[in-house]
């Protein structure tokens, strides 16, 4: 296995995640980025916004993840589980069978392994003109509708062949997932394809 799989799939059977940034290589913890403040604000009515499209998924959405594993060392057998109430509609648990050494490794695999497990629930992709925005921080949208709330940016990509545009990849997590799910409700305006929820046709994207 080559080094960089195997320190990605070392750290995904952790629940943590893996990128490169100036050249440097960063091992992170979602859900601590996710409790982070927003460093900046994008509102439905920035003239620079060319399309903003939403995601709600609720397909392989866990309820619960249980960790068990047997050490054959310390012959001694670990097994924590880490229940997500606000995935109450669901009845999937996922399943973690991964190295742990100790109880307290075990019981922080379960939760951050649901948590990013969960990541993709609702996702986000605004593009925009000339805009500098950083992966890796926490950003706000204001202004549309259920699917207003701070999301972590997992990505970002900038293309000047025709002119600056840039694209943001969103994923809502911590109180602003929260807070979409008490208020959800599929609104006659909405599009439904395929599980794949649009922006509000009347934000006029």
């Amino acid at each position: 296995m080559a080094d960089m799989t195997f320190l990605v799939t070392l750290c995904e059977s952790f629940g943590l995640n893996v990128k490169i940034s100036d050249g440097k290589l960063i091992v992170y913890s979602l859900s601590q980025y996710e409790d982070r403040e927003s460093s900046s604000e994008i509102s439905a009515d920035d003239k620079r916004i060319i399309s903003a499209k939403f995601t709600s998924k609720s397909a392989k959405i866990f309820r619960k993840a249980r960790v068990k594993y047997h050490h054959p060392v310390k012959n001694e057998y670990y097994e924590s589980e880490y229940e997500d109430e606000n995935e109450e509609g669901s009845e999937e648990e996922l399943e973690i069978y991964t190295h742990v050494d100790s109880q307290s490794q075990a019981e922080k695999v379960a939760r951050e392994s649901l948590i990013k497990a969960n990541s993709n629930e609702i996702t986000a992709q605004i593009t925009m003109t000339g805009a500098k925005f950083l992966a890796g921080v926490n950003i706000t949208l204001s202004g549309f509708g259920m699917f207003s709330g701070k999301y972590f940016c997992e990505t970002v990509t900038h293309n000047f062949s025709q002119g600056w545009i840039t694209t943001l990849s969103l994923k809502m997590g911590g109180e602003s997932k929260k807070s979409v799910k008490t208020r959800k409700s599929k609104s006659s305006s909405s599009q439904s394809q395929g599980g794949v929820i649009l922006a509000d046709d009347s934000l006029g994207y």
